[in-house]
């Protein structure tokens, strides 16, 4: 049976200013972005699994898209699911881990934008300082209370 929690996930929504139409991220948004690298993805799809190398941030265009964790006695306990304008995958390139910490999978048929490690990192390189904390502040606290979540709801596994 799948439990629904929310630990140590990496979640971020796509500005507003990151619109979208019907079927996906317009094209001069995209060129406006420097990023143009899409990838559609069928219903069950593996976009990764956990414990692999970081080398992509995705933006789901359409579809929706689970994260896992396998657990120890089999099986697997579902994060959350995502939707479209929302992102995924930055806080491993964001702390510079060696992988995964849950596994990604498409529902339904979906499309998502994907940014390299290193288009990524130059971006927020790009930053000045203070956004640069501010932003690693919130990701510091979103992890902390992902994981009391996670203590509390007894998953210490994770």
């Amino acid at each position: 049976m799948l439990a629904s929690i929310k630990p140590n996930v990496s979640v971020m929504s796509v500005p507003t200013e990151v619109k979208t139409d019907k079927r996906s991220m317009s094209a001069s948004k995209s060129f406006a972005l420097g990023i143009n690298n899409r990838k559609l993805y069928q219903d069950g799809d593996i976009i990764f699994f956990e414990g692999d190398e970081p080398s992509f941030v995705y933006v789901i265009l359409r579809g929706s898209v689970k994260l896992f964790k396998a657990i120890p006695t089999g099986g697997m306990v579902d994060l959350t699911t995502l939707q479209a304008k929302q992102m995924f995958g930055e806080f491993a390139i964001l702390d510079n881990v060696k992988g995964r910490n849950a596994s990604a999978m498409a529902v339904g048929q979906t499309e998502l934008l994907l940014i390299s490690r290193d288009q990524f990192k130059k971006k927020f390189n790009a930053l000045d300082p203070f956004t640069k904390f501010w932003i690693m502040y919130l990701k510091d606290n979103v992890l902390d209370l992902s994981n009391r979540l996670a203590k509390q709801n007894k998953y210490e596994d994770f």
